[in-house]
């Protein structure tokens, strides 16, 4: 496999030899998760994060024996009959599919400052999960056939930014704040479109710590949204909790938010 990883080779003898080295490529490219059901059959999650992974680098896991995307032998004497559902092949071209999913045109939009611009479809994303949820309309909503993975949303640590909290009697007395905890304008913007969807009458506050005195006071607002009965949820929480750090969102994050905000209130 091309892209820094140890060259693997793919036996085709036989069909059974071709079965278990895919099996041995997807399990390694998976990072040692279990790719197989006690029955033998490959799970969902084994083809999309093993195969998925497999093939984004490279349309052919080819290292002079046998193509596992064509299935053509290097020789006549390899087999080429490779009819079992998860042969080398068959696998390959599923994988293959998945790599090709469509994403929204929306996907990838990013502000003048370099944070995502979620800009909703006008129609849920058509998945195999029939999942029709505020998510679904989101650019970055994932699926069994476009699955979470880190960095997905493009620009997501420009929503977020880092005061530093001072000290007034010690001037080289300092410390900085988890930025996870501190969003953007533009990021509690997007925190509050989104508990809007469950409150309507939440609002955009912030404050800044050590305000209200004491020997420590930080040189930035930390952004929250508070909803209608007056409860205040952190900004910076709500995007990383919704958008998965991240990896993109999914009709758990939809789950995630109305949980929030119900026991929130």
């Amino acid at each position: 496999m091309k892209g820094g990883n140890q060259a693997m080779t793919i036996q085709g003898s036989s069909s059974t030899n071709t079965h278990l080295s895919i099996l041995d490529v997807v399990h390694k490219a998976s990072s040692g998760r279990s790719t197989a059901s006690a029955g033998g059959s490959f799970t969902e999650q084994a083809e999309l994060q093993g195969a998925f992974s497999a093939l984004e680098q490279s349309s052919s896991l080819t290292e002079g024996s046998q193509s596992v995307v064509t299935g053509k032998a290097a020789d006549s004497s390899q087999s080429t009959a490779f009819l079992t559902p998860f042969s080398a092949p068959a696998l390959a071209a599923r994988a293959a599919a998945m790599v090709k999913t469509t994403l929204p045109s929306n996907t990838g939009r990013l502000t003048s400052s370099g944070a995502p611009e979620i800009r909703l479809s006008d129609n849920p994303l058509a998945t195999s999960l029939g999942y029709t949820g505020p998510a679904a309309f989101n650019p970055y909503f994932t699926s069994p056939e476009n699955p979470l993975r880190a960095g997905f949303v493009t620009g997501f640590d420009q929503w977020f930014t880092q005061p530093t909290v001072h000290s007034a009697i010690d001037s080289s007395a300092s410390y900085a704040m988890n930025p996870l905890h501190n969003a953007t304008a533009e990021g509690a913007a997007e925190a509050l479109r989104l508990i809007r969807g469950l409150d309507p009458g939440a609002q955009a506050t912030e404050y800044r710590f050590g305000e209200e005195g004491g020997p420590y006071a930080a040189d930035g607002v930390t952004r929250e949204v508070t909803l209608s009965d007056g409860t205040r949820l952190n900004a910076g929480l709500i995007l990383t909790y919704y958008y998965n750090g991240s990896a993109g969102v999914s009709a758990g994050s939809d789950q995630m938010l109305e949980r929030l905000v119900t026991r929130a209130g």
